[in-house]
């Protein structure tokens, strides 16, 4: 009995060599990754689709600051999570993991990247040509909201006379009735101001 546990201990001791160590770690931490990325995707994807739920019930302009008071998130972790959201949704199946997908993103970014390098190189006229085909398109999305923002103007003014018309005191209605309604002409008004 002495025996073997003196060359079990004599097993135990002798190290593997580091080249041979290497791979097998590496091994162990792929196949972790795969197994905690198969675990952790659906719970990426549903946080995603929280997010974007959340997202469409702030305030504009208090999305940051919401995730920031409720959560340790960074704005762009927060983007991710949704982006990742809104792509599994758009495909029938999303066929990558969380840390596939943000490689991919990486790769794209990068192509990005290299698109607008080219682009930068390119001849004086196809870029003045390319200039004008984007200041034409600023222009037109202006006034696409421009005739949105008059649109508006004249819903809420009709909506606004006819409500003025059943809360005005000479009508019927009361003086707190129309004073709420004037302080919701303002508070729209100022909206307006900011679209």
């Amino acid at each position: 009995m002495e025996a073997v546990t003196k060359q079990q201990e004599e097993t135990q001791s002798i190290a593997r060599p580091l080249k041979v160590l290497v791979p097998l770690i590496k091994q162990d931490i792929e196949a972790m990754e795969q197994t905690v990325d198969k675990i952790v995707s659906p719970y990426y994807l549903s946080l995603g689709e929280k997010l974007l739920e959340a997202n469409k019930q702030t305030s504009y302009g208090n999305w940051e600051i919401w995730i920031k008071e409720n959560f340790n998130l960074s704005r762009q972790t927060a983007f991710n999570y949704m982006d990742y959201a809104q792509k599994a949704n758009v495909k029938p199946v999303l066929h990558l993991s969380y840390a596939d997908y943000l490689k991919a993103r990486k790769e794209q970014t990068k192509l990005k990247q290299k698109t607008e390098q080219a682009q930068a190189q390119r001849s004086p006229a196809a870029w003045a040509e390319a200039w004008t085909r984007k200041s034409e398109q600023i222009v037109a999305d202006r006034q696409e909201r421009e005739n949105q923002r008059e649109l508006f103007k004249k819903v809420f003014n009709l909506g606004y006379k006819e409500m003025a018309k059943k809360l005005h005191p000479d009508k019927g209605g009361t003086n707190e009735g129309m004073h709420q309604l004037q302080e919701v002409k303002q508070l729209l008004a100022r909206f307006l101001q900011m679209i």
